[in-house]
């Protein structure tokens, strides 16, 4: 089958290409000696991550040696070495060196009462409170006047302001010109672009630039002074508006001056863009630290989102970069995850994470995290850690050749979705305040209208206002939006819609085209009081459900468990995607295609075209097949391709309901080594008197605390049975500096060639001690 062999052609291209942590003092040969092992694993490249623990002094001569090492080595391999554009996160302070300076700084806004007319130069505002409940602008002491409203600037030396062009250019100069420099012929091959991590607006408190007040009044025609307590009242007249204004222009600031600057140097010079911005999953995320994440699509060549933790997280984070990267024609969608899963998380749990991201548009693995060396503090950099330190590393080649095959089929056609969803945050900037509760209600139906449609199997997009802007226009009775045409429209509950949208929705609406309200209709255009009766749904949320592609069912209810993306092929087939984002076991679920002539699935393991039960549906024109889903279970059928000749199968699946007898040629697996972990000691600092036992980390923070800087005995006790005898006894310790080892009193010696979980760590033998 073509598809197949498609599929199977794309699978390298669509290969995991994990965070390489660099945090240690590297070494070429080992730098090599790992991307070999990558490569065995099925991983299609690395990012070069300078990360907590880094001794190689970040963008020296030696840093540049190793980066020139690794891209020769992925050259050699067919892989590809990017870069990642910071020493930590988030991107932008060039590993400190733009810290230097006072002037880079991100800036908050903070608020206080004084008696005194405040007129330092850290002060932005003061103001007097009026009759009306709100505050008047003053620049000079009232008389008589015993209360301001001070408005100040917090300084944020870790970071750098994002608002301010001229420091992203800066930070280019210092970090990917120094890339230019090092890569020569290979800039753009061997090495494609950079990986941007996090780049964000100062998001501990109230945003703030320098450069904001004269673009402030170039834009709105009034001082941005005179509304700058409602970012910390809420009830203050006009309130609302002035949030609007603020936060919609820092958003813009943001996009045109940090990731947009960015990415053109990108175009210019030959190279990629990828990367995420941060807390992409939620309005109230997104509002501290970027104003929408929608935007920021526009300027990266594989754009990307952050998925952490092993819980399963509403569908909003993908679905806004699976709905971006459909409009702009980007084909690739990234997603950094697995990190904070922690240590005993299970593939399973690993598949349910990856598997509700790729349903809906992602189809990129970054592995978090793939670390170079886990002596000391570097294992609890928020693990699970995929590199050789993991024990089930040699199944993990099983499941990236899974992912890989699954990525490149995700990519193929066009997806079905019909329906495009408004999003909601340009309402938001009429009622954040970090920390407040004012996001609450148009968080809430966010969230209610994400899962209302994703555990209906509805398919859509977001349709981000500033995007549509520039990108969207009316087609009769459809609205497209870049390279996608949609024929149905939802409006959210949201507290305002732009102007531009507006006059868009009424020419469609005009045309006959079809809208559904979730709530009520906003009562605000631009953030400013509007009438907006016109704006009134004409089809009902049965017309919506009309609208898939597919139904599923078990038991004749609806399954909210299950996620689906369909994609559209150029042969007129379709591959359609069903995955169980739960630990639930879900048995004989009714899949109803309507129109399909024929049904197979496409076995990503063996990459085999299976034939499915089923039967044919009289009455949809199509075909109905019954599906068993596992725990993390998922399915990919096609639909309709002219190459099946296979039959449905009859009835529905079995299910195994008795043990299966062990095979003869089935072997097991030895029982790993009798392992004992010491993580609790006696602290002593003259060698004599030693404390009561501690854990380790209690023993190192009471040091710090205690800013101790002599010498120190740390002494492990163990006790075993009077009977036991030693045959093969080792100890095995991480570097500490240590003066000596003793075992019983008696010194040991590591053993230089050997090594146990990490190559820094020594092992000593003491059978015999």
């Amino acid at each position: 089958m073509k598809i197949v062999q498609k599929i199977n052609d794309k699978a390298p291209s669509y290969g995991s290409i994990p965070f390489w942590s660099w945090n240690d003092k590297l070494e070429s040969e080992e730098l090599r000696r790992q991307i070999r092992r990558m490569k065995e694993l099925g991983m299609n490249g690395f990012f070069m991550h300078a990360r907590g623990g880094l001794e190689t002094e970040y963008l020296s001569d030696d840093w540049f040696d190793c980066v020139k090492a690794c891209v020769d080595e992925a050259k050699k391999l067919g892989m590809e070495a990017w870069s990642y554009d910071e020493n930590g996160w988030p991107s932008g302070f060039a590993g400190g060196k733009l810290l230097n300076d006072k002037k880079n700084f991100a800036i908050g806004l903070l608020t206080e009462e004084v008696s005194v007319f405040p007129d330092d130069e850290d002060t932005v505002a003061a103001y007097i409170k009026n009759n009306d409940g709100g505050y008047d602008w003053v620049t000079a002491p009232v008389e008589g006047c015993e209360n301001y409203l001070r408005i100040y600037r917090q300084y944020d030396s870790s970071y750098v302001d994002t608002l301010d062009g001229d420091i992203t250019r800066e930070f280019i100069k210092l970090t990917h010109e120094e890339y230019k420099k090092i890569c020569g012929d290979d800039f753009g091959g061997a090495m494609p672009g950079f990986f941007t991590d996090e780049p964000q607006y100062f998001r501990w408190g109230h945003t703030y630039s320098n450069t904001l007040p004269k673009i402030f009044k170039e834009t709105y025609g009034y001082e941005i002074f005179t509304g700058l307590p409602a970012i910390f009242e809420k009830d203050v007249p006009n309130g609302d508006t002035f949030r609007y204004d603020y936060y919609k222009l820092i958003h813009e600031l943001f996009i045109n001056n940090w990731v947009k600057v960015v990415y053109d140097w990108c175009k210019e010079n030959g190279v990629q863009l990828t990367g995420h911005a941060v807390e992409e999953s939620s309005l109230g995320g997104q509002m501290m630290c970027i104003g929408g994440v929608m935007p920021f699509y526009e300027y990266e060549d594989i754009p990307g989102i952050d998925y952490l933790g092993r819980g399963i997280a509403d569908d909003i984070a993908p679905k806004q970069l699976g709905s971006a990267c459909a409009q702009l024609g980007k084909k690739k969608a990234l997603s950094e995850m697995f990190g904070c899963c922690g240590w005993d998380v299970s593939p399973t749990e690993l598949k349910r994470i990856t598997d509700v991201q790729y349903a809906n548009g992602v189809n990129l693995m970054c592995q978090h995290l793939y670390p170079y060396s886990e002596r000391g503090q570097r294992k609890r950099d928020y693990p699970l850690h995929y590199s050789e330190h993991n024990p089930w590393q040699d199944s993990m080649i099983g499941f990236d050749w899974y992912y890989n095959r699954l990525g490149a089929a995700l990519s193929e056609g066009e997806e079905y979705a019909p329906i495009l969803v408004i999003h909601p945050i340009h309402g938001a900037y009429m009622r954040y305040k970090k920390g407040s509760d004012w996001l609450n209600e148009i968080e809430g139906h966010f969230f209610g209208l994400s899962r209302l449609l994703g555990h209906n199997q509805v398919p859509y997009h977001y349709g981000d206002e500033n995007m549509m802007k520039k990108m969207a226009s009316v087609e009769g009775d459809k609205i497209r939006v870049g390279r996608c045409v949609y024929d149905t429209v939802i409006v959210p509950f949201t507290y305002s819609l732009d102007s531009e949208t507006c006059e868009m929705l009424k020419e469609y609406i005009a045309n006959g085209g079809k809208i559904w309200l979730y709530k009520d209709a906003p009562e605000n255009i631009d953030g400013r009081k509007a009438d907006l009766s016109w704006l009134k749904p004409n089809i009902e949320w049965e017309e919506i459900l009309a609208k898939r592609d597919i139904r599923i069912s078990l038991n004749g209810e609806n399954v909210s468990a299950l996620r689906k993306m369909t994609r559209k092929l150029e042969d007129g087939s379709s591959l359609v995607y069903i995955a169980n984002v739960t630990d639930e076991e879900l048995i004989n679920v009714k899949v109803g295609i309507p129109e399909a002539k024929n049904v197979a699935e496409i076995d990503l393991e063996t990459m085999n075209v299976i034939p499915v039960h089923g039967e044919i549906c009289e009455k949809c024109g199509g075909r109905i097949v019954y599906l068993n889903f596992e725990n993390a279970q998922s399915h990919l059928l096609i639909v309709n391709s002219t190459e099946n000749d296979l039959s449905l199968a009859d009835g529905k699946p079995e299910t195994v309901n008795e043990f299966i007898p062990v095979p003869d040629t089935a072997v097991f697996a030895e029982k790993p080594v009798n392992m004992l972990t010491f993580d609790i000691a006696s602290l002593s600092k003259n060698g004599v008197d030693f404390d009561e036992p501690l854990s380790i980390y209690g023993i190192k923070d009471n040091l710090f605390r205690e800013k101790y800087s002599g010498k120190a005995w740390i002494k492990y006790t163990f006790t075993t049975d009077e009977n036991f005898v030693a045959k093969d006894l080792r100890f095995v310790l991480e570097p500490m500096n240590q003066q000596s080892v003793t075992v019983n009193g008696i010194e040991i010696t590591a053993n230089e060639n050997d090594w146990w979980f990490d190559r820094a760590f020594k092992v000593y033998d003491i059978t015999k001690a």
